[in-house]
């Protein structure tokens, strides 16, 4: 979402004119969008090198070591538990850790 704040347009415009016959293009929406793709791309990355692909089970792996199924009542249970729910704030800071880097450049 940041970096659709950061790049992105808030026209409500056609932006895949060169896909499509007969819809013209707003060139300055497609550039923007092209921006956002990349932008979000290197976010993507950067999370996948860190935390081993985009998940919620692939940084369980890394942070926990393990991985719970978290529709199962006895697992979610365990999830929920300070010591290791607690480990989610880690992986959201440094997501909006790589995310700021990745807008800022």
């Amino acid at each position: 979402m940041a970096v659709g704040l950061a790049f992105g347009s808030d026209k409500l415009t056609f932006i895949l004119g060169d896909f499509v016959k007969g819809k013209p293009e707003d060139k300055e929406a497609t550039a923007r969008f092209k921006k956002v793709m990349k932008h979000s791309a290197m976010i993507c990355d950067r999370f996948r090198e860190k935390f081993g692909g985009l998940l919620c089970t692939d940084a369980q792996r890394i942070i926990h070591d393990k991985v719970r199924n978290l529709g199962d009542p006895a697992q979610m249970a365990e999830f929920a538990q300070p010591e290791t729910h607690d480990k989610c704030g880690e992986v959201t800071g440094i997501t909006a850790r790589i995310a700021a880097e990745v807008i800022l450049g």
